[in-house]
Order: C-alpha cells, then structure tokens, then sequence
C-alpha cells in the first residue's frame, strides 16, 4: 500500500512539474477523430432494375423492414395503428425525387421508424431500393 501510494504521488508530481514545462509527464494528448460520411448515390438508380441485386434487397427487407411494412400484418386491424404502412407499390414508377425522399426516409427513419444509416452501406441500400421497385 505504501509502494502504491508513494508511486502514485510520484506520478502526480512528475504530471505537474510537465505542466510547468519542467519535464516529465506532459498530459493527455486528444486528437480528433473524423467520422466517416456514409454515401448514398447522388442519382436514383435509372434504368432496368438488377434482378440479383432485387433479391438480396429481398432479404434485407425482410430483415430489417418486413415486421413493419408487410402487407399482410397491415391487414390485421389490431395491429394498423402501431405499423408502417406497406411498400407495395411504394417505388413502382417513381419519380426520381420520390426515390430520393424514401432512400433519405430509410437512412434517416421518422416516428416509430429506426434509420438505417449505420447498418445499410451504400451497396444495401441500392439493393433495397431494386426491391422496393419490384414490388
């Protein structure tokens, strides 16, 4: 105990004497860390739809998406209050714009929605949308 203690104040005098400019322990150093921005395509996807790209955008659905947003757990008046509303038909056709506004939706979430921007990469979430367009 009195080893610790001892080597303890030791520390703290040789942390203090650094502040000084003496010598010794300098302090912590911080250093700022910049975050990754996780991109999204600047454009909507134009053109005809990846089908392999449209199946595993399946998956991810019904992973992340598919308790909320199915169809038939919509139909069941229990649970229509407390659920999404379901994407058939969400991006069939859509405008370019509409498309950006569900891939920010996605990525941002809203009420009772989670986003999805730390969990679906860019490539996800182009997969994703292919899906949204098949159905």
């Amino acid at each position: 105990m009195g080893l610790g203690l001892a080597l303890l104040s030791g520390s703290l005098a040789a942390g203090a004497a650094g502040q000084e400019g003496e010598g010794g322990h300098k302090g912590d150093v911080w250093y700022k860390t910049p975050v990754p921005e996780i991109k999204t395509p600047a454009k909507p996807m134009v053109g005809p739809i990846d089908r392999d790209a449209a199946g595993r955008g399946e998956i991810s659905f019904y992973q992340r998406c598919a308790l909320c947003h199915l169809d038939r757990m919509n139909k069941d008046e229990t649970f229509k209050q407390i659920l999404g509303v379901p994407m058939t038909g969400i991006l069939k056709d859509a405008s370019p714009s509409r498309e950006a506004a569900v891939r920010e939706l996605i990525k941002k979430g809203g009420f009772r929605m989670p986003g999805f921007q730390y969990s679906l990469n860019a490539k996800q979430m182009d997969e994703l949308v292919a899906y949204l367009k098949t159905q």
